[in-house]
């Protein structure tokens, strides 16, 4: 084998070993860039569960009875794009075990707040459909009554009626109130675990690289 042989096949060799490296190179990058996109996506996702989670508390404790709130039809989710799903992999050797254990349940218990907060928001729907229902059940009744009459049903008659009918739509409320549902969301409500107030959260921004000036 003469010089020449030798050179090509020491340059082949450090070729292979630079495209290796380099390829290897690029994947780390990519990966340290998908992890802390991941990280600020999570931060993210916290903070506006966080946020929803303290106003679901306003309308609890601002309630006269707080068995008897009335929670927005509106608000069903508190973390939906389940973030925490999708990168919790990169965080098992980057958090402690306590810091990702808390996270885990917070998403949990996110998870489980939305299935009840589901359930009001169809009860809401219910209720009132079943309103629909007994304005066409009063509008029925007084055809019916001035049906022989010669004279016509006047306008406070109608809602006097009406009325009369509502009030026995609310005394029978309890058949449609999902009570169950309500104590439940309370229940989580107060047993919920802000990340913000613990040291995991603390660590999520430092892996993020995530700087808020208001926390």
């Amino acid at each position: 084998m003469n010089n020449t042989d030798i050179f090509f096949q020491l340059s082949s060799a450090i070729a292979t070993v630079l495209t290796a490296g380099v390829a290897y190179w690029l994947y780390r990058l990519q990966k340290n860039a998908d992890f802390e996109s991941g990280a600020r996506i999570v931060v993210l996702e916290i903070k506006e569960a966080e946020k929803t989670i303290r106003a679901l508390l306003e309308i609890r404790n601002s309630a006269p009875d707080v068995n008897a709130t009335i929670y927005p039809e509106d608000v069903v989710k508190i973390v939906p794009n389940k973030s925490w799903n999708k990168y919790s992999h990169f965080f098992i050797k980057k958090l402690s075990n306590d810091e990702y254990d808390l996270i885990n349940n917070f998403y949990s218990q996110c998870s489980l707040l939305e299935k009840y907060l589901e359930k009001n928001s169809q009860f809401f729907w219910i209720s009132a459909e079943e309103r629909a229902r007994l304005a066409e059940i009063v509008a029925s009744k007084i055809a019916h009554e001035y049906s022989s009459k010669d004279t016509a049903p006047t306008i406070e008659q109608i809602n006097a009626e009406f009325v009369n009918y509502e009030k026995l739509f609310y005394a029978m409320n309890s058949l449609y109130r999902p009570q169950r549902t309500t104590t439940s969301i309370n229940k989580l409500l107060s047993s919920v675990e802000f990340i913000s107030r613990t040291t995991a959260w603390n660590s999520l921004k430092k892996l993020a690289d995530y700087k808020d000036v208001l926390g």
